[in-house]
């Protein structure tokens, strides 16, 4: 079953799959630390999801298929991944 090998860190963290569970939680200021997404070309809607990830400072991580089917909850890989949750290096501010 795809994503039940998590590791550690990943699993302490909720995944939220696909453009509109990441543009949610974008929008209610979810604590997201990394969003994965395709190399190269993406859809129109992606992008902004991405372009407003990385202006929160969000580390946007491009991942090839298999991650993110690993990272995946069904049997096709989705495009867009985030994990939301504890930030795994917290700064010295948090």
């Amino acid at each position: 079953q795809p994503g039940a090998s998590l590791s550690g860190a990943e699993a302490s963290r909720r995944r939220l799959v696909g453009p509109m569970a990441i543009a949610d939680a974008l929008a209610r200021g979810a604590s997201i630390p990394i969003l994965y997404c395709p190399g190269g070309e993406l859809a129109a809607d992606e992008a902004r999801i991405v372009e407003r990830a990385r202006a929160r400072g969000i580390t946007v991580r491009p991942a090839p298929e298999r991650e993110r089917l690993r990272l995946s909850e069904g049997r096709t890989a989705a495009r867009l991944i985030a994990l939301e949750g504890p930030t795994p290096n917290p700064s010295l501010a948090e």
